[in-house]
């Protein structure tokens, strides 16, 4: 595999950061800017065949931290809340405002509904993204001071993915809310589709009730390394997509949108919204969370 071929060369070399899959071109992000110009005149060209282009990772400007809706410092004009679909649903579904128990500090997060998913013992929870609740415990809709719906019981190790298992007598339909952006006649999202059965230039989309329907384009297929303080630690690394929803798109992907489904025109499921980047090389450009983690451990859409 490509990203195996480029790991095992810059290990002994060089540091890198994320490694990107663009068909015939391959952008491998350097950690820092070596001081020594003779290491970057011997890095490579091409890999299997593949072009190569180099970044440096203070140039992709990813965020500190990941972000969700903190109620504690928002202040909406009239306008902004109505466009904040957080009316409670009698019947959960992808793309639905969720609530985290408040922090010790008052502090309120508001993140978006995944997928129903279920695991080989037949065992069914709702996807959610992990940092939306900050001290773990119950998930409300669409706040603290709404419906209690579950609770947030194991997170997928670095993956920003929380499993929800959901109260008796909840109900949750993989099925998106209706749209005047793509109008279509109801579907229900289909399983899992691994990143390396996706295409560059795939159509996909985005419902969240902080942003509503976005359509995007898959550019590239990323594996990411995860930082880590211990130097003498195993490098992680997760798989990712790097979508495009369109220019100034990250005043409409805010915080909320995090844990959002992402979905192709076949409706199976790429993954799930990390992050935006709203500067740098990759400004408006959007990270997304592949399913892969969620298929290795043998969770399914249902």
């Amino acid at each position: 595999m490509i990203f195996d071929l480029v790991r095992d060369f810059f290990k002994a070399n060089i540091p890198i950061t994320e490694i990107q899959f663009r068909g015939h071109l391959i952008i491998i992000v350097l950690e820092t800017e070596p001081d020594n110009l003779e290491v970057l005149q011997a890095v490579p060209k091409s890999i299997a065949n593949c072009n190569c282009f180099y970044l440096f990772e203070s140039e992709i400007e990813r965020p500190v931290k990941l972000s969700a809706q903190q109620l504690k410092q928002i202040t909406l004009a009239a306008t902004d809340k109505a466009a904040i679909d957080d009316t409670q649903s009698p019947t959960l579904r992808p793309g639905l405002v969720l609530g985290s128990t408040k922090t010790t500090q008052g502090e309120e997060f508001r993140t978006s509904s995944g997928v129903l998913v279920q695991d080989t013992g037949g065992h069914r929870y709702m996807t959610d993204a992990s940092h939306g609740f900050p001290e773990g415990g119950m998930v409300y809709h669409p706040t603290a001071s709404g419906l209690e719906i579950g609770q947030s019981i194991v997170e997928l190790t670095h993956t920003n993915i929380a499993l929800v298992k959901l109260k008796d007598g909840i109900q949750f339909l993989n099925e998106p809310f209706k749209n005047t952006i793509a109008p279509r006649d109801p579907f229900k999202l289909d399983n899992f589709i691994r990143a390396g059965e996706t295409n560059i230039g795939y159509d996909i989309f985005l419902d969240s009730p902080f942003s509503g329907v976005i359509q995007g384009s898959r550019l590239a297929h990323s594996s990411v390394r995860i930082p880590s303080d211990d130097p003498h630690g195993p490098t992680v690394w997760i798989r990712c997509h790097l979508v495009y929803l369109g220019q100034d798109s990250a005043r409409d992907v805010v915080g909320g949108v995090c844990g959002s489904a992402i979905w192709d025109k076949d409706h199976r499921v790429l993954g799930f919204f990390r992050y935006a980047h709203t500067s740098g090389m990759f400004k408006y450009h959007c990270s997304i969370i592949a399913a892969d983690h969620l298929r290795d451990r043998g969770y399914a859409v249902v």
